[in-house]
């Protein structure tokens, strides 16, 4: 569906409860990769996003590396098997406000740092990083030996008014080890990508996009 602020943007737009969507990617065990994505909400939807191990996940127990959010606040959590443990909440987020994120996975040692901002077309910074009481490295949910199979979306059910819609676009997955911290879109409106959701094509026209970031396609 379209943008909410750029009606010339097509945009994946989840808009259900009880609902998942996965797509092949492989994180190949012993290597890094750095995932960026853009995501929105609105209304504080219950979700979360990530990677997993699974061929075809389909609960919130197949994933590995998970961000999720709760219909009850609009705090950013991460799932972790190291340090505390569990969900921690890394940050507040403000509905309406697109974001980019980027998840260094490291299928080495099974864990995950995320750097957040909503600065439009901007790289990240070490200023960037998010972190909980000095920790900035969190275990894999499942903390599993292997490869990461696939980038996965996942809503919860329940009766809950804030449903969303959660909004993504614009993800990219680096193709070496590298800890890329560019910003694959450098400008609203700016950059090329195509994303394709459930046999629907989202399309905007682009520029050329950055170096080693290789784009995922919903098909």
């Amino acid at each position: 569906m379209a943008d909410p602020v750029d009606a010339a943007n097509a945009v994946l737009a989840i808009t259900t409860d009880s609902t998942h969507l996965y797509k092949a990617l492989s994180v190949a065990d012993n290597t890094s990769r750095m995932l960026f994505l853009r995501f929105r909400f609105a209304d504080r939807p219950t979700y979360s996003i990530g990677m997993s191990g699974s061929s075809a996940p389909s609960q919130y127990g197949d994933f590995e590396a998970e961000l999720s959010m709760s219909s009850v606040d609009n705090k950013l959590s991460i799932n972790d098997t190291s340090g505390p443990g569990g969900s921690l909440a890394l940050t507040t987020l403000a509905a309406d406000t697109w974001y980019n994120v980027w998840m260094l996975l490291n299928n080495t040692t099974d864990d995950t740092q995320v750097y957040l901002h909503a600065r439009a077309g901007e790289s990240a910074t070490a200023a960037d990083l998010l972190s909980l009481d000095g920790q900035s490295v969190f275990g894999f949910r499942g903390d599993a030996a292997g490869e990461l199979r696939t980038f996965f979306i996942k809503t919860a059910g329940g009766s809950s008014e804030n449903q969303g819609p959660l909004y993504l676009d614009d993800i990219y997955l680096e193709d070496s080890d590298a800890a890329n911290l560019q910003n694959p879109v450098p400008e609203p409106g700016a950059a090329g990508a195509v994303l394709l959701a459930m046999g629907l094509a989202l399309r905007r026209q682009r520029g050329p996009r950055r170096p080693r970031m290789l784009q995922i396609s919903f098909r």
